[in-house]
């Protein structure tokens, strides 16, 4: 159990407790040395989706160097607007537009929201809509280029 002012985890049953929530589930397969926690931010998107982030030191033994063969061979990499990036030989990743598939939806969500009176829990559920597409949109973009670095 670690109490960090007013954050306190517990490893065993995996749950943190944050000031105004209370006790919370978290997902992590690493071990934490409680000693090593130099601190924790706690972040909400507009989404109403909680993030905890622990800063952690850990001190490392020898750390292997990688030794390079002359069998590498070395690509460069072009940034290009429309197809992403382009590689040396013109080779480049099919690009999925994410925005322009869901600009009509998006377009409606925004003027349902501008026609709700300010203030209005309905404008809030509008805008919630309209945030959780942005999200959407930027976790699609994220996973794209996720799943192309590696």
């Amino acid at each position: 159990m670690l109490n960090n002012n007013n954050v306190k985890i517990d490893f065993d049953a995996r749950k943190i407790k944050i000031p105004k929530l209370g006790w919370v589930k978290y997902r992590d397969n690493r071990v934490f040395d409680q000693s090593y926690i130099k601190s924790i931010t706690i972040s909400k998107t507009k989404t109403d989706k909680y993030f905890v982030s622990i800063l952690c030191q850990f001190e490392l033994s020898d750390i292997e160097k990688i030794k390079y063969s002359s069998d590498i061979v070395i690509k460069g990499l072009d940034m290009s607007m429309d197809k992403f990036y382009i590689d040396s030989d013109g080779n480049y990743p099919e690009y999925y537009k994410q925005f322009r598939e869901n600009e009509n939806k998006l377009k409606y969500l925004q003027q349902q929201v501008s026609k709700k009176k300010l203030g209005s829990n309905n404008r809030k559920k509008a805008q919630l809509k309209v945030n959780k597409l942005y999200e959407k949109i930027a976790n699609s973009r994220k996973d794209f280029i996720e799943k192309l670095s590696a």
